[in-house]
């Protein structure tokens, strides 16, 4: 693929490991198709390994899903990463049986950011 983005599979004997880069929708929004086609092609391409094999998937993804995983969702309801269809797309994402592990270890009601740092 020549996306903006990217992942790169690597096949185990009993699973595939997927890190992954979602493209930005950018200020304005001026990608968000773009982003949304990525979307797209990457869940359809998860779905053609998950009949294999599990899939493990790491990286970033740059949406906050739910309101619990930015800092003002309010004031961010129309800000790349925390649109309505990028939110809605996740959602679809994680309907056929794919899970948010670390989302699980957030205590109820509180918040739990990660930090990437490129060094």
């Amino acid at each position: 693929m020549t996306w903006k983005g990217g992942f790169r599979p690597s096949n185990t004997l009993t699973f595939y490991l997927i890190n992954v880069y979602f493209p930005n929708a950018q200020r304005g929004l001026a990608r968000l198709d773009y982003k949304l086609r990525f979307n797209q092609a990457f869940l359809d391409f998860v779905q053609e390994l998950r009949v294999k094999k599990p899939v493990i998937i790491g990286g970033d993804f740059n949406v906050a899903h739910q309101e619990i995983d930015i800092a003002r969702p309010k004031d961010n309801e129309k800000n790349a990463g925390f649109t309505w269809e990028e939110r809605k797309w996740m959602t679809r994402f994680f309907k056929p049986g794919l899970h948010r592990y670390l989302s699980g270890l957030c205590p109820p009601g509180g918040a739990l950011y990660l930090v990437h740092l490129q060094v």
